[in-house]
């Protein structure tokens, strides 16, 4: 395995320290880098001798990302090979690996930073909730590398974006109905529900028929399916409210089979399980070809999108999206909220000089 010589170079201003050594399982140059020339020079000699005693075999570094999961999940459930964590904190950790499986298939060693950078970038997530994510997978490299699956701890160099550079995608209006369009059985009123009522898929999963008021138009909030699987109380005590059901969504609920407590059960009569929740939607985006980014919360994202649009106050918006404060609201949506201004504001400034 040939490994490169230490050099360095600039990066917004600052010296970066860094060398590059061919990967013998992908066939891909890789590259290392540290903030000294001591630190990098260390990196170096560890990959060295990891290297020279034969640590990783190269067999292990070809095994699918699937079963390398798989068995770090185990490893975490048994407590075989690192501390054992409780049953909530592997449901946590079952959800922030899941990622992961966008790439099944592929040799756990020919995953790159750069894959785990979009991944995280993608996330339909606040910075809050994406550094969870990059906390388990920052502990999972470093298994990959105490189990001699890689050589290197991929999540190196790997940071959040700042808030303001993250961009807020919204499905277009033309997206949503289209969607709603070509969906059939359960699922038009799934998706209609999903983009007209803003419910966080917990909520819609664990949506009970006595919650629904089709003569009143509204539905109420007050269970959730949990990370465990079990229904219980929503996200925060402010989740629990009312949510107004447009018409057109309610007459496709008249026409849904009452085989249950539950609206959306799945096909075993129980609640949907997440997975296939979003596997359902998703085969409606791919049959319908419109573009789409993230998975099921954008969905709140349209939802808050057209509150704006009609005008409701932030107040109402909190209220409706089941936030436990307004601040929430304001950080997610304050410059949807300022930019509906943005016309107004401007004819304001030029009055006088056009």
């Amino acid at each position: 395995m040939n490994i490169h010589q230490v050099t360095s170079r600039e990066k917004h201003g600052k010296k970066v320290w860094y060398f590059r050594w061919d990967d013998p399982i992908s066939g891909k140059r890789r590259e290392i880098s540290a903030r000294t020339r001591r630190e990098a020079n260390l990196k170096r000699n560890t990959l060295i001798t990891r290297a020279e005693d034969g640590s990783m075999p190269i067999s292990k570094g070809k095994a699918k990302v699937t079963d390398v999961v798989r068995s770090y999940l185990d490893d975490r459930r048994q407590g075989l090979k690192m501390p054992r964590v409780s049953d909530g904190h592997l449901a946590n950790l079952d959800v922030y690996m899941r990622p992961w499986s966008a790439w099944p298939d592929r040799p756990i060693a020919a995953i790159t930073s750069d894959d785990l950078k979009l991944a995280l970038r993608d996330l339909p997530y606040t910075n809050k909730t994406k550094r969870n994510y990059l906390f388990a997978w920052t502990a999972f490299a470093a298994w990959l590398v105490t189990e001699k699956y890689r050589l290197d701890k991929i999540t190196d160099g790997i940071k959040l974006e700042s808030s303001q550079a993250a961009e807020m995608w919204i499905p277009s209006e033309d997206s949503v109905r289209t969607l709603v369009t070509e969906a059939d059985g359960q699922w038009k009123p799934v998706i209609a529900t999903l983009a007209m009522c803003g419910l966080r898929a917990g909520e819609l999963r664990a949506l009970p028929w006595e919650n629904v008021s089709l003569n009143g138009g509204y539905i109420r909030v007050t269970q959730a399916v949990k990370k465990n699987g079990v229904i219980g109380a929503p996200k925060t005590q402010k989740s629990v409210r009312e949510i107004p059901l447009p018409g057109f969504v309610g007459a496709m609920y008249s026409e849904l089979p009452r085989n249950g407590d539950l609206v959306f059960p799945g096909s075993d009569g129980r609640q949907m399980s997440p997975d296939d929740l979003w596997s359902g939607v998703r085969k409606v985006i791919r049959r319908s070809g419109v573009e789409w980014r993230h998975q099921l919360h954008v969905f709140r994202h349209f939802t808050a999108s057209r509150m704006i649009d009609l005008g409701w106050t932030p107040k109402r918006i909190q209220v409706a999206l089941g936030h436990s404060a307004h601040d929430i609201t304001m950080d997610r949506y304050g410059h949807l909220i300022q930019r509906k201004s943005f016309h107004d504001e401007g004819e304001e400034m030029a009055h006088g000089y056009a």
